[in-house]
């Protein structure tokens, strides 16, 4: 039963390389890579939503980012930073690497109110350089967690003294 689809796969598969039709391949390495991802996807989405969980038991920023900096590992990141509005250079350990191994950012703004006043921040994470399919682990990630670190921070009484941006900049 699965032999027939196997080889007329197989077949158009081999017939389109051979005729060297583009859309046709991509099609295949597409189809390929989410059979091959599919486990690690719902693998990081599991545990992006179990740090999410963690964050929401951090009783002030520093507890925050010391639960952020131990699931880089897990998480296959770099680095995780909660920023103000303030530019770094990237992890320690990529500064001075090679072009091809200098490492990927992805910014993702926190937007929390707390006493009346809006106060942005930025979720900063470094992954290793993307390869097919990593980028959108790392926004993955972030998208998961995002919203329980903007939740936490509103609910830490240290909320209010964070750095805060007017709404007309």
């Amino acid at each position: 039963l699965i032999v027939v689809p196997t080889a007329i796969y197989l077949g158009l598969w081999r017939g389109a390389h051979w005729l060297n039709y583009v859309e046709f391949t991509e099609l295949g390495a597409a189809i390929v890579d989410v059979v091959r991802n599919a486990r690690r996807h719902v693998r990081f989405k599991i545990l992006s939503q179990e740090l999410a969980d963690r964050i929401a038991s951090a009783k002030n920023l520093q507890e925050l980012e010391t639960l952020l900096q131990d699931a880089c590992e897990d998480l296959g990141v770099l680095e995780i930073q909660i920023l103000p509005e303030l530019h770094l250079p990237g992890p320690e350990a990529r500064q001075l690497a090679p072009p091809e191994q200098r490492a990927f950012r992805l910014d993702y703004p926190l937007l929390f109110v707390c006493e009346g006043r809006r106060s942005e921040m930025t979720l900063r994470v470094w992954a290793s350089k993307p390869t097919l399919g990593s980028s959108s682990r790392t926004e993955l990630i972030a998208s998961r967690i995002a919203p329980a670190i903007e939740a936490s921070l509103r609910q830490q009484k240290g909320a209010e003294a964070l750095p805060a941006r007017s709404a007309v900049e």
